[in-house]
């Protein structure tokens, strides 16, 4: 699910988010249409969108909002859903584990760092919420899809990619879920990591 932005055309002459778009001359004769729309009756935007976006992409629904608004920088809350089998992991030592992310924490070991940007980011997020929930209808088996749901004020770059990498070390049994902080066993993680592909170049 995504939120988006934009400026369209409406009825409308006041209101939330409407206004004159620049170049706009009141005393031009607009033209006229055999249909015509009473001033009242919004257009359906979610109809006209719809009839021209592929069908794996749908407009559930909108809001008129100010032209201040901003789709990313204004949302209180984001969700991400990460998909993936279920194989030979363990979900109630990930989950267990993951219960740890809720809270406010520095995320600084569990994202990617554009080197590139010269302003000091914050990696503080909030997180409100975890859960691992079956996709496939039936029962839990190897081939069950399932879904990690994580609810938070904002995301940092290749976040999601982090905890996940740590998640499933530790459903297959690689680490344990006691951990007294995510970020050693991230930075554990990656060590290995180095050292294996510097093995790897040596060969």
């Amino acid at each position: 699910l995504q939120v988006l932005s934009l400026d369209v055309r409406s009825n409308q002459t006041t209101g939330v988010g409407v206004f004159e778009p620049d170049g706009y001359c009141p005393n031009v004769p607009k033209p006229t249409s055999r249909k015509t729309t009473s001033k009242s009756e919004e257009l359906d935007y979610a109809k006209i969108l719809n009839s021209v976006l592929p069908q794996e992409i749908r407009v559930l629904a909108w809001a008129p909002v100010e032209r201040t608004f901003n789709a990313r920088y204004n949302c209180t809350s984001r969700q991400y859903k990460y998909f993936f089998p279920k194989g030979a992991l363990n979900l109630k030592l990930m989950e267990q584990a993951s219960k740890r992310l809720i809270g406010e924490h520095d995320f600084r070991n569990f994202c990617k760092i554009d080197m590139s940007k010269n302003e000091i980011q914050s990696c503080v997020r909030t997180v409100f919420d975890v859960q691992f929930t079956k996709v496939n209808a039936g029962g839990l088996n190897s081939r069950t899809l399932c879904c990690f749901t994580i609810v938070a004020n904002a995301f940092l770059w290749h976040q999601i990619r982090c905890i996940m990498s740590v998640l499933f070390a530790i459903g297959e049994g690689k680490e344990q879920p006691d951990v007294n902080k995510f970020s050693r066993l991230l930075v554990h993680l990656l060590v290995h990591c180095i050292q294996y592909s510097s093995y790897i170049l040596l060969r």
